[in-house]
């Protein structure tokens, strides 16, 4: 093995390791923090030898540990960690390690920091295509030709003719490893009956072959409820379409379908065979980065560049009176990392521009919503609510939902940010216990599990 191999090795483990102590962190709090080989039961039970961190002190060495990890990049075509494995190319195995570490800054409030590492990933394309439809579209949210991502109908303005075999569902049903599937998901593991682990995510979630043990709530229901889509000619749908491409009913229950899409059939409800059950383990993706950059740029003062990035783009939060774009369409009056350049001229305009940015059309015009009005008395803080619920909205079930909960209410020192819609969820579950828990977490202190060794 070469330096450069060991290093490569040593760098991925390390910042899985980062991943998981942050895991732990968020879920417990305070937590041993091991540095050191522990060899034997005695050292193991030599406290000494693993002092408790609190959540913020934690978050401090694993900012220093990966910081310092000397392999960053994705690994290159052709090494030996970038090849085909039963049947499954592996660069999408491995954790993201700049994301890893823009995850752990925005944690500790250092805004820019956690800015610069998502936006050095969310231009990946800018050093790995050549000019085409993945150098504009490519983790950067953007439309493409070839890809469709977004909320989709055969007959614009028609509800019932909603696109469920093409569109914004599809990315959890894409073979993996696919071109399409590959420019939304950053990180992600497959689940092959030929080989193990078994895939205990239809365990979870599944009501045939499973154990149903995980399910949509009432309050994830009323919040896609509450919106409206976007419909050309006028009016609006009244409802936010991901509610039916993220579920279904079956059998009479509500289930949550992103895990279950290559096992449960779309259009029949039906495994396509109960013994096999494939699927893939999602744990990051290009909207779950677009909005964690948001929320860091929205808190170093860029706010209509997140406003853009969150609903219609950055050419739309930056419109041109005219066809002449020179001046508009673009951000580069900001330095590094809020310098971005959507100039699009379209195709009469003078000069003519197709800047790497072009495409971009946010998180929620990319799912066929209205954009939301933001008043400018309090931009931050409605842009925060606005990106956290939108959080759930588009990543649900995915696991982000109570990290952003924990990571405002912590940053704001607001236990009711978390609190509240705790209840909220209880409540309209129907738990008798919902006003004792809203209590409880009134107190941070109850947030997280105990650590007992």
């Amino acid at each position: 093995m070469t330096e450069a191999e060991y290093n490569q090795r040593y760098s991925d483990i390390g910042a899985l390791r980062s991943f998981l102590y942050l895991q732990l962190g968020i879920h417990f709090g305070e937590i041993p923090y091991v540095t050191s080989s522990l060899r034997n039961v005695d050292e193991v039970k030599n406290t000494a030898n693993y002092p408790r961190l609190k959540f913020d002190v934690l978050l401090d060495s694993l900012i220093s540990f990966t910081a310092a990890l000397p392999y960053k990049d994705l690994y290159p075509s052709g090494s030996n960690l970038n090849l085909t494995v039963d049947g499954y190319q592996t660069q999408k195995f491995y954790i993201n390690k700049k994301i890893m570490l823009a995850d752990l800054y925005l944690w500790k409030g250092d805004y820019l920091q956690a800015a610069t590492w998502y936006r050095q990933v969310m231009e990946y394309a800018s050093t790995a295509f050549g000019f085409g439809e993945d150098f504009f579209s490519y983790y950067r949210l953007g439309w493409a030709g070839g890809h469709n991502h977004y909320v989709s109908y055969s007959r614009a303005g028609d509800a019932s003719t909603l696109l469920y075999n093409d569109g914004w569902r599809i990315m959890f049903e894409q073979p993996y490893g696919s071109a399409s599937l590959n420019r939304e998901w950053i990180w992600v593991l497959p689940f092959d009956s030929k080989f193990k682990p078994d895939n205990s995510l239809i365990k979870l979630f599944s009501p045939i072959g499973g154990n149903y043990l995980v399910k949509p709530s009432n309050e994830i229901f009323d919040l896609w409820s509450g919106e409206n889509q976007l419909v050309a000619q006028g009016g609006s749908i009244p409802y936010d379409a991901r509610k039916l491409l993220s579920t279904a009913t079956i059998n009479g229950q509500p289930v949550a379908m992103k895990y279950l899409y290559n096992y449960i059939n779309y259009a029949t409800m039906a495994p396509f065979d109960p013994l096999t059950k494939n699927g893939k383990w999602f744990l990051y993706r290009q909207s779950h980065m677009h909005m964690r950059f948001i929320e860091a740029a929205n808190r170093s003062g860029k706010h209509r560049l997140s406003w853009g990035l969150w609903n219609n783009g950055i050419a739309g939060a930056y419109p041109a009176p005219t066809s002449d774009v020179t001046l508009y369409h673009n951000t580069l009056s900001e330095s590094y990392p809020f310098n971005f350049d959507a100039r699009n001229s379209g195709n009469s305009g003078v000069p003519y521009y197709r800047a790497d940015w072009y495409r971009n059309i946010g998180i929620r015009t990319r799912a066929n919503l209205l954009p939301v009005a933001i008043p400018a008395s309090d931009s931050l803080i409605a842009i925060e609510d606005g990106v956290i619920k939108e959080g759930a909205l588009e990543n649900a079930f995915e696991g982000t939902r109570w990290p952003d909960l924990v990571r405002v209410a912590l940053r704001r020192n607001d236990p009711a940010f978390l609190a509240d819609k705790i209840y909220n969820k209880l409540l309209k579950d129907g738990s008798g216990n919902a006003s004792a828990v809203r209590t409880k977490l009134m107190d941070p202190a109850n947030w997280y599990l105990p650590f007992n060794w």
